[in-house]
């Protein structure tokens, strides 16, 4: 009996069979394959598509987008869903967005200029109440 992977088609010392086909598949496709449906169930979960333009086209274009990050327990992967109770993945999507790469990026743009606009703000407020400078050129520009 070969050892051939129905998916790439290598051969390999070890195989394993689909429990539902009886398909062999490498350790490397099998666990591919694993990591596949488990997103898959997550996207389904948040919508099947980005939560702003709707694009649904790849799974890989889309990402869980926490909307605070200072609420996030865990980064959600297929790895890390795999190892965890449905529940408890469930929990940690509810606190995400589901959203296309572009999007993403383009939330991630907008909450980097807020960033920059509050620090420059606390720059300036601290240097106009610096009064050990003498001269206060925030003063003459703001």
């Amino acid at each position: 009996m070969s050892n051939i992977c129905s998916r790439c088609g290598e051969t390999c010392d070890e195989v394993k069979l689909s429990s539902k086909t009886g398909v062999k598949y490498c350790l490397s496709c099998y666990t591919t394959i694993r990591r596949e449906k488990i997103k898959q169930k997550c996207v389904d979960y948040k919508g099947g598509k980005c939560q702003i333009c709707g694009y649904k086209k790849s799974l890989r274009g889309l990402i869980f987008h926490h909307r605070d990050p200072s609420q996030k327990d865990f980064g959600i992967r297929a790895t890390k869903a795999a190892a965890t109770s449905w529940d408890v993945v469930k929990q940690e999507l509810d606190k995400c967005d589901l959203l296309c790469s572009n999007c993403h990026a383009e939330v991630h743009d907008e909450l980097d200029k807020e960033a920059l606009k509050e620090n420059i703000l606390k720059e300036k407020e601290k240097r106009d109440n610096d009064t050990t400078s003498g001269y206060n050129l925030w003063s003459v520009l703001g």
